[in-house]
């Protein structure tokens, strides 16, 4: 078989962010990405568009209790989508890192009701 490279090609709209994570949550996005043979930040990725769409409004969010198992990760994602996440937070009146974890639980319902 030959070489297949890893490595992604360069996109200029990523960028490194730093947040808060449960580590549970992104354990089991990664056994997932593992899995479907993707990147765990498109895993991310497609819980936040499920975020902006979903959640428009205060009154339609019920943010969850914290996590206590919350560390920091820094990782990539599409610059553009990170700010718009980042104004929805502020508009629902809660935090980024929060919003993320909502999507990833999105994510890994959604995954585990496909299989």
């Amino acid at each position: 078989m030959p070489y297949e490279s890893k490595i992604r090609t360069y996109n200029p709209d990523r960028v490194t962010k730093n947040t808060t994570i449960s580590q549970s949550l992104l354990q089991n996005i990664k056994l997932l990405a593992e899995k479907l043979d993707k990147p765990y930040n498109s895993l991310i990725e497609e819980g936040i568009d499920y975020v902006l769409i979903t959640y428009k409004k205060q009154k339609d969010l019920i943010p969850p209790a914290k996590p206590l198992d919350r560390k920091q990760l820094g990782t990539t994602f599409s610059e553009v989508q990170y700010n718009q996440l980042k104004d929805r937070a502020k508009k629902l009146k809660t935090q980024t890192n929060t919003l993320i974890e909502i999507g990833m639980n999105y994510v890994l319902e959604n995954r585990k009701e496909n299989k």
